[in-house]
Order: C-alpha cells, then sequence, then structure tokens
C-alpha cells in the first residue's frame, strides 16, 4: 500500500460494518452512537495507516462553525502535514430535526479545510452510519422545499455507494 497518499475508504467502511455486526450480536446495539464510531474508526485506522492517527484535531480557525474538531486526522508521523481528515456521522432510530444541517456543517467544514503552512494537500472524509432503514428516512430521502418543488437534500451531495462486502452482509 502507498501509505503517504492513499486512504482505503471501502475497507474503512467494511471495517465499522463488521464491528457493528459484532456489537449488535453481542447485544450492544442500544449503545450505538456517533461516539460510538470512534472506536472502529480509530482502531482501523491504526492498524492501516502508517501515520499518526489523532482524534478530536482542532480545526483551523477558518473552518469552525459548530463543531471545534476533527473527528479523526491522520498526521505524518513527524507531524509536519495533515494528510486525511475524517468525519463521521451516526443516524439513530430518531434522527433529529436538525441532522441535516449538522451534515452539511460537517461537509462544509471539510471543504474549508485549509492549513496556510501546509504544502501538501489534505484528503477529506465524511463516514455516515447507521441502520439503512434511518439512513434513507433521515438522510436520503430528506428533503426540502424550493418554490412549490420538493428537492432531495443530499442526492447530489451523499451518493449512496455502497461496497460488495455491504451488500453481501445486508442480504
Amino acid at each position: 500500500k502507498d501509505w503517504d497518499s492513499e486512504m482505503n475508504a471501502q475497507e474503512l467502511a467494511e471495517a465499522v460494518v463488521h464491528w457493528l455486526e459484532f456489537e449488535s450480536l453481542c447485544g450492544r446495539a442500544d449503545l450505538f452512537s456517533e461516539a460510538a464510531l470512534r472506536m472502529p474508526v480509530g482502531q482501523y485506522l491504526k492498524t492501516a495507516q502508517d501515520h499518526l492517527v489523532l482524534p478530536e484535531f482542532d480545526y483551523p480557525a477558518q473552518a469552525v462553525t459548530r463543531s471545534k474538531s476533527i473527528d479523526y486526522c491522520l498526521k505524518r508521523q513527524n507531524g509536519s502535514s495533515v494528510l486525511h481528515a475524517i468525519e463521521s456521522k451516526w443516524i439513530g432510530d430518531k434522527p433529529r430535526p436538525t441532522m441535516a444541517a449538522e451534515i452539511f456543517s460537517d461537509l462544509y467544514r471539510l471543504a474549508r479545510l485549509d492549513w496556510k503552512s501546509q504544502n501538501e494537500p489534505c484528503d477529506r472524509w465524511f463516514l455516515l452510519a447507521g441502520v439503512p432503514d434511518h439512513l434513507k428516512a433521515g438522510v436520503f430521502e430528506r428533503g426540502f422545499n424550493v418554490g412549490k418543488k420538493r428537492v432531495s437534500a443530499f442526492a447530489e451531495v451523499l451518493p449512496q455507494q455502497k461496497s460488495e462486502k455491504v451488500k453481501e452482509l445486508q442480504s
């Protein structure tokens, strides 16, 4: 693997799915939350990446809106450059009315990331997890009114991409 530039998003997603399945089989599905996603994401990153894995990394000042930290950052071992920024979101069985705004806020902050003193680009990742029916109702069927027309809030922003392993686990 090319640790300097690549992060395998499919492997990360599959690691999270497997962890959620394991926790569910152990009777702990009622503990699932956005904070709980830190465990599988952090474990995967620590074993699959040869970078410093930093949870709750401070955003640069210009990108701050609601939250002041990135869920995870991967920096070079010498700490010189942030190579990857990862935000995650959990959609529980009762998505909050503010969920769409929270997702847009996370995506906005990721898009605005800019470390002025850094020469290397920073890849940005957004991990959305949850029970498929809740994801569908809470995110992918979420809409807003534009004039007299109802428009999907996320159809163009968040493609519904599933790995073969995730599809296999769902069947």
